[in-house]
């Protein structure tokens, strides 16, 4: 009986996979750690793509430096101070080529995020 459980548990969970977050015409493949924008791939390093999945599991919900940087680096040394800006600007440059609208966005006071310009008071 004890075998016959842990083969249905197995089946299953090679049925599951991770979910693609999108927002717009980003999609977020986190089972690949792949990152599109409409048709085009965009490579990413490996931090860039941890700040974007972390900006992505909270769409629209502005995050402090503070939270995105306990969120990535958990339990190890803490970041430098500019480290957050320093992949936030590498992803704006990678994400949003010209002509194209932007992603990310600054809310003075709050965070970054990623979703719609929701007020005057973004990207301050």
């Amino acid at each position: 009986e004890l075998l016959a459980r842990v083969r249905a548990l197995l089946r299953r969970s090679t049925r599951t996979r991770e979910p693609f977050l999108t927002c717009g015409d980003l999609s977020v493949d986190l089972s690949e750690r792949r990152v599109s924008r409409g048709e085009k791939d965009i490579p990413l390093s490996r931090m860039e793509f941890a700040v974007l999945e972390h900006l992505m599991l909270h769409v629209r919900v502005p995050q402090s430096k503070d939270q995105i940087a306990a969120a990535i680096w958990k339990d190890e040394t803490d970041p430098s101070p500019n480290a957050i800006e320093v992949f936030i600007s590498a992803l704006r440059r990678k994400l949003q080529p010209p002509g194209t609208p932007p992603l990310i966005h600054t809310r003075r006071g709050e965070g970054y995020y990623v979703g719609e310009q929701s007020d005057a008071g973004d990207d301050a």
